[in-house]
């Protein structure tokens, strides 16, 4: 099926929109509200066949099943796209599986999906799906693009690769953010809310993410991997922050991580190495499973362990020897460590932290990556040169659901 052109109103009890072999759309106004699909191409006896391609148009999508959904190719180079699936983003996440078995299929009710490569080029996306947002059993390649997305599950999931080139991502809902087995981050602006990981390689190390709709099917793989080579990124997770069942690289880009409140994830989580050569990140979270920077970092850094817990709207400030500011930010959950690195640290010198204005500790940075602290939280265990603040003790933080 081709469409070139032109306005069209559907009320479908079945699909909106299908054609079997292909749909081609190059440009039109689209307002549909269908039971099942409302864009769709289903051959899956061919790999050539079974694919949609969209070009240009306007998308007002209200579907119980998914919005767009390829048999085998999805490729979207423009166009402005508002689709809402089944009842959208639940705000009560248990409300929608606490009676789910394992054992029993559910319906997919996705926002955009394919079987096989998904490319968006271009585009503007809002997005309130009830399962994943944007789904490939395959490969994801963002290539530039605006996206709203609130999803009562994975807001961006590849089962084997996903790079993001460009574009604005604002992820407001999700129970895990950007999952796949592989990510590539070479640029743009991503902001996460997660109930689980913000970031998800392989699935992490965890098994919050099992036992559910949509639940990981990786395999466990050493050789996954994270990648970010720029872009500004922040994660507000209740699970982990940057997770990889493999290895986290950081060559550039600005991070900004809130984690976890609970000893059950880490800001950082990985089973490989996490190596940083350049950008600039803080990773903020419980000290009880707190990770690092490896030693095979090349930019210096340092993982502070604090002896207590500190409030959400914590300024914290990094200071060199020159009382030059290095580093400021203000938290946005409560936190009791710190992961921290930037190109303006240099090795061989001494750095002050201060919370809330006030002297925490000074350290030497006579290793690229320095580890201050312990998870022992008893006074006598504190860095020399503490000086702790008053603190107002952490906010109630929502109950992460597994």
């Amino acid at each position: 099926m081709k469409i070139i052109n032109g306005t069209y109103n559907i009320e479908a009890n079945g699909d909106g929109i299908r054609g079997k072999d292909s749909l081609y759309i190059l440009d039109g106004t689209y307002n549909i509200n269908s039971k099942d699909d409302a864009l769709k191409s289903t051959n899956d006896t061919n790999e050539e066949k079974g694919f949609i391609k969209i070009s240009n148009g306007t998308f007002n999508i209200v579907s119980l099943k998914d919005g767009i959904q390829a048999e085998t190719k999805l490729l979207i180079q423009n166009g402005n796209f508002n689709i809402k699936t089944g009842n959208g983003e639940v705000s009560n996440y248990q409300n929608r599986y606490q009676n789910w078995n394992s054992n029993v299929t559910t319906e997919s009710i996705k926002g955009i999906k394919a079987k096989d490569n998904l490319v968006i080029e271009n585009g503007s996306f809002i997005i309130d799906s009830e399962d994943d947002a944007i789904h490939s059993n395959n490969y994801i390649g963002i290539k530039n693009g605006k996206f709203e997305i609130n999803t009562g599950d994975d807001a961006i999931h590849a089962d084997t690769e996903l790079i993001i080139d460009d574009g604005t991502i604002e992820i407001s809902n999700s129970y895990e953010g950007i999952e796949s087995a592989n990510i590539t981050i070479n640029n743009g602006s991503i902001n996460i809310v997660s109930l689980d990981d913000g970031i998800n390689v392989a699935g992490g190390k965890d098994s919050s993410s099992l036992n559910r709709p949509g639940e990981n099917k990786f395999s466990s793989n050493s050789n996954n991997k994270l990648i970010i080579n720029d872009g500004n990124i922040t994660v507000l997770a209740s699970g982990d922050g940057l997770d990889a069942n493999g290895s986290i690289i950081i060559n550039g880009g600005t991070i900004f991580v809130d984690g976890p409140v609970d000893n059950g994830n880490g800001a950082l989580d990985y089973d490989g190495e996490c190596s940083i050569t350049g950008g600039t990140i803080i990773a903020l979270g419980s000290s009880g499973m707190a990770q690092g920077f490896s030693e095979t970092s090349t930019q210096v850094g340092a993982l502070i362990n604090l002896s207590n817990t500190y409030s959400s709207g914590t300024s914290i400030k990094l200071i060199d020897e020159k009382e030059n500011t290095v580093i400021t930010y203000t938290s946005k959950k409560s936190f009791s460590s710190i992961a921290i690195s930037t190109n303006k640290m240099q090795k061989d010198k001494s750095y002050t932290l201060e919370l809330n204005d006030i002297k925490y500790t000074t350290f030497n940075t006579t290793n690229t990556i320095t580890n201050i602290g312990g998870n022992n939280k008893s006074p006598n265990n504190r860095p020399n040169n503490m000086n702790e603040p008053n603190k107002n003790g952490p906010p109630n933080e929502k109950k992460r659901i597994n």
